[in-house]
């Protein structure tokens, strides 16, 4: 009978622990996801979102991300001229214990084959009237906008170079 009760006691450890390392897993996957690219029936690449990442003070998490767009404003007044729009959702917060500037125009949108395209903080506006530009924000405080990136027509972007303060080192978002 005890080794009976010794099995079902380890037995039960075992499944207590299996379940704690599941949940951390879980956990750390939830944290690593990244956007990453599917079909949509629009023709349009549907994004799953990544986690914020940190450089320079500043926190970015994506928040959206659409694509294959040839006009921002639905007419012919802003068409791109590489051939589409990209547009990325973003938030923004301020990490670090002192007011900093977040540099829209510093962020860029890289293609597989290395080609890099940097932020347009006026067609930002043209497409949701948000322009992030560049905007100081407060300690703790999350600004929220639009990056937009004219890149050749059907690219795929595969990263969202991340750069917060001057002078830091872009941190690469996957996104495919």
């Amino acid at each position: 009978m005890t080794v009976a009760v010794l099995a079902g006691l380890v037995v039960v450890v075992v499944g207590v622990v299996w379940l704690a390392l599941s949940i951390t897993s879980n956990d750390k996957a939830a944290t690593s996801q990244v956007p990453t690219p599917s079909a949509g029936a629009t023709g349009a690449t549907e994004w799953s979102m990544a986690h914020a990442v940190e450089s320079g003070g500043f926190s970015l998490e994506v928040t959206s991300i659409e694509d294959s767009l040839t006009s921002l404003t639905g007419d012919d007044a802003n068409l791109p001229e590489h051939g589409q729009f990209v547009v990325v959702g973003v938030k923004v917060t301020r990490t670090a214990s002192d007011d900093g500037t977040f540099m829209a125009d510093r962020q860029a949108l890289g293609l597989p084959d290395g080609q890099r395209f940097f932020n347009e903080p006026d067609s930002a506006f043209l497409y949701k009237g948000t322009r992030l530009g560049a905007s100081p924000i407060q300690p703790g405080k999350t600004v929220e906008g639009f990056l937009v990136f004219d890149i050749p027509e059907g690219q795929k972007p595969d990263r969202l170079e991340f750069t917060g303060e001057i002078g830091q080192e872009p941190v690469m978002v996957p996104l495919g």
